[in-house]
């Protein structure tokens, strides 16, 4: 081969390189925009329509809704992915937290995280898949084998001791029987946790 062959080989890869990176951005910059649409759904479906109540004529709007969204957008507008996109809403009310979390994590994330109903327990696993940039393959494994159900866990991980795990779970429950927004309360405890 001559050294024109190798200058051609050495621009396809840099080319086929500028391409993968570019598409990567691509994908990054739809999904935070779709994960962003999805939270402006929810949101506005449950203050315009369900008032924060879940009553049957709510329902019958949502299903509605869901009927002519999936005939005008076609898939991806069920019943189901309204529903999640309202307890979307509702599990991570901050749009500014949500546009940040949104560049790192994708809506196959959010869904498993709204599926956790425990709130320290998702900010756990919120955390976990922002550090160490779980996909959500491994992030529902970690939920479904409960890596939180031994607290030891913590402290072999070297992410938190038991101590302070006890410290911060006494805080939530008496924040929460205080009457505190809970949601807050975790991001606190995450902000706490990370800088303890």
């Amino acid at each position: 081969m001559n050294g024109k062959g190798l200058a051609d080989n050495a621009l396809l890869t840099e080319i086929k390189n500028l391409i993968q990176t570019a598409k990567k951005q691509a994908t990054v910059a739809v999904n935070a925009e779709l994960t962003l649409l999805y939270w402006q759904v929810g949101k506005r479906i449950a203050d315009d329509v369900l008032n924060g109540e879940r009553a049957d004529y709510g329902k019958q709007i949502i299903a509605h809704l869901a009927q002519q969204l999936t005939r005008d957008y076609g898939r991806g507008w069920s019943k189901r992915n309204l529903a999640q996109m309202i307890k979307f809403s509702e599990v991570f009310p901050d749009v500014e937290i949500v546009q940040t979390l949104s560049a790192q994590l994708s809506w196959s994330h959010f869904v498993c995280l709204i599926a956790v109903t425990d709130a320290l327990k998702r900010e756990f696993y919120l955390t976990m898949a922002l550090q160490e940039r779980w996909s959500t393959r491994t992030l529902t494994e970690r939920i479904e084998n409960l890596i939180l159900k031994d607290p030891y866990i913590f402290d072999f991980l070297g992410l938190i001791s038991v101590t302070r795990l006890a410290f911060f779970g006494s805080t939530v429950r008496n924040e929460a029987k205080a009457g505190s927004d809970i949601d807050i309360v975790a991001m606190n405890l995450r902000r706490d946790i990370i800088y303890w």
